[in-house]
């Protein structure tokens, strides 16, 4: 009986031992599953700062795109104006405006003209009077 008694107590170690190595085993996994768990958060905080920096991005091309889009839309407009006020105009009447406006301009050339030989005269006839 004292044989089998001393199997008793050598299987009793046994069995603490394997509930030593597995308490061991648990408190390993934990600290393991602590750390992922840390990672994981890690990973969803950069994660999160990367998706708001895109969201900014495309709210700033998106307001770009806005204003690429109303000034494309402002110079259609202006476009399809002048096209209506050309196609409304017959041609002989900017022919007839654009010699107008060279009549006009040689009007003012010679006005230009005359009012500088008039100068030179004047100015020449007091240069000689200021002689005498």
């Amino acid at each position: 009986m004292a044989d089998q008694s001393r199997e008793i107590d050598l299987n009793e170690d046994i069995d603490l031992n394997k509930e030593y190595d597995m308490a061991e085993r648990i408190i390993s996994l934990e600290h393991i599953n602590h750390l992922l768990l840390e990672k994981v958060d890690k990973l969803e905080t950069n994660h999160r700062v990367e998706l708001e920096a895109k969201e900014m991005e495309i709210r700033g091309l998106k307001r770009k795109l806005e204003d690429y889009e109303s000034r494309w839309k402002i110079q259609m407009d202006l476009l399809c104006t002048l096209k209506n006020d050309l196609a409304e105009r017959p041609a002989n009447e900017l022919l007839t405006k654009d010699s107008e406006s060279e009549r006009k301009l040689k009007i003012q050339d010679n006005a230009i003209s005359q009012s500088l030989i008039k100068n030179e005269q004047v100015g020449g006839s007091s240069d000689v009077n200021k002689d005498n």
